[in-house]
């Protein structure tokens, strides 16, 4: 990812970004992981980014905030449009059960 960055400073790819993250995690870079999900939630369509940076700050012992996360991915839902609670239901489930 970071070669990718080098060489195309002015591309963006929110899936990617969220891949990387992912995979980062995955090999336990938790400290890197929760750097790139960070950046990613500020600009990442939907509530996918946002709710997998939440369950990681909950796997890692940082509740508060990732109900604080998790709050505002059930606010956002709760308070938008009907395509996108449609769209967006199953990180919805997620971040409200999280909160229970």
């Amino acid at each position: 990812m970071r070669q990718l960055r080098e060489a195309n400073p002015d591309y963006h790819s929110p899936n990617g970004h969220l891949l990387f993250a992912r995979s980062l995690e995955d090999q336990g870079k938790i400290d890197q992981a929760l750097q790139e999900f960070t950046a990613l939630v500020n600009y990442y369509p939907g509530q996918e980014g946002r709710c997998r940076y939440a369950l990681l700050l909950q796997r890692i012992g940082r509740v508060a905030d990732a109900r604080g996360v998790f709050a505002e991915i059930c606010h956002s839902v709760e308070y938008g449009p009907p395509h996108q609670r449609r769209a967006q239901h199953e990180w919805y489930e997620i971040a409200k059960h999280a909160l229970h």
